[in-house]
């Protein structure tokens, strides 16, 4: 038995030894045709970095083939096609041995590759946005966002991109729009946050990735968006160009908006974002974007709240570059803030909340 396999219990010593195993090791055990951590352990070290602040810490410390490994997981869909089917393979083949559910956040419709990409895009999310410390963290303070004084990694740009920065986002996005989970779509905003320049010239040069990307945030924030207006306590499941998004629970789909709006607040508010970032973003959707915010805001209970005012600013933004028609989405009208601000030449945020 791998010594991995013992680690069911996690506990400080078994994330330890699990450290040190993905330190050494890395996720892949090429002699052995196997991972050198299984799905499971995976799931408990993700959860543990979430949670618990020293493990947290050693993993920035130590784990730069963490990182290396899992961008290296990420990227086969996009490789040539006899290495990404050996790749997957290996992964199926681990996957199917009997191994438990690793995702915090189950899709029935996932199978367990998904589940183990998922579960991937989560521990790099946490590695990239927890604590104070946090990459996410350094670059919204307008810090020089790879200078740390304890050395945490990342510590250049190019560290994020270790197969470049083209295949590297465009895997990611691949991931981001056909898994109807939260997670990837974390990630996706991390790294528009922390390397705005490079990553969102990688979504707008390849513009079929682009407009999956916006329709699947689109799609979420829609779905959820509709749910609020209905009694029902499982979400419809919503079509467009793209994957489609399957049903979902209420608490999913909420998930699932909020990494939606974190993608779009990144492409507007990061450190690096050129003004208008969002709006090259969202061209051929703004419409339909903006009823989706607008009905968001109408049925947000926390008017004070982070998550309340991100999708405010960006109903503004959209609002002062794009002008809607009569729109109707349930039973509420964008029309009715084109109406408040028709007579304004520049509609600001409170504008905007004033009639929501």
């Amino acid at each position: 038995m791998h010594r991995t396999e013992r680690l069911g219990a996690g506990g400080p010593a078994g994330f330890a030894l699990l450290l040190e195993v993905i330190s050494t090791e890395g996720l892949w055990a090429t002699e052995e045709a196997s991972f050198a951590i299984t799905a499971d352990a995976l799931g408990q070290l993700v959860r543990a970095i979430a949670a618990d602040r020293e493990v947290l810490s050693r993993a920035r410390r130590e784990l730069h083939k963490f990182w290396f490994d899992c961008v290296w997981a990420l990227t086969f869909p996009t490789l040539e096609k006899s290495e990404a089917e050996n790749r997957c393979g290996l992964l199926r083949a681990n996957l199917n041995r009997g191994l438990h559910e690793c995702a915090d956040h189950r899709v029935p419709s996932l199978d367990l590759l998904h589940d183990f990409i998922d579960t991937l895009c989560a521990g790099l999310h946490a590695c990239l946005s927890k604590g104070e410390d946090s990459l996410v963290r350094r670059a919204g303070r307008k810090k020089r966002t790879f200078e740390n004084r304890r050395g945490f990694w990342p510590t250049c740009r190019e560290q994020l991109f270790p197969f470049g920065a083209t295949l590297g986002v465009r895997s990611l996005l691949t991931w981001a729009v056909s898994l109807s989970t939260p997670f990837p779509l974390h990630l996706v905003s991390d790294i528009l946050w922390v390397s705005h320049p490079v990553v969102f010239h990688e979504v707008m040069e390849y513009d079929f990735l682009r407009k999956l990307l916006l329709d699947a945030v689109v799609r979420r924030a829609g779905q959820y968006g509709l749910s609020l207006h209905r009694a029902d306590t499982f979400l419809p499941p919503m079509y467009g160009d793209g994957f489609p998004i399957p049903p979902v629970s209420q608490k999913h789909g909420q998930a699932n908006m909020k990494a939606a709006i974190a993608v779009l607040n990144s492409v507007h508010n990061s450190p690096d974002a050129d003004p208008n970032s969002l709006v090259k973003f969202v061209e051929t959707q703004e419409t339909l974007l903006y009823t989706s915010l607008q009905l968001l805001l109408s049925r947000e209970p926390d008017r004070s709240s982070q998550l309340f005012h991100t999708i405010a600013s960006l109903a503004a933004a959209l609002y002062t570059r794009h002008l809607p028609k009569k729109q109707y989405f349930g039973h509420v009208m964008a029309e009715e803030i084109v109406a408040h601000g028709a007579l304004h030449d520049h509609l600001t945020l409170f504008d905007v909340l004033h009639r929501v």
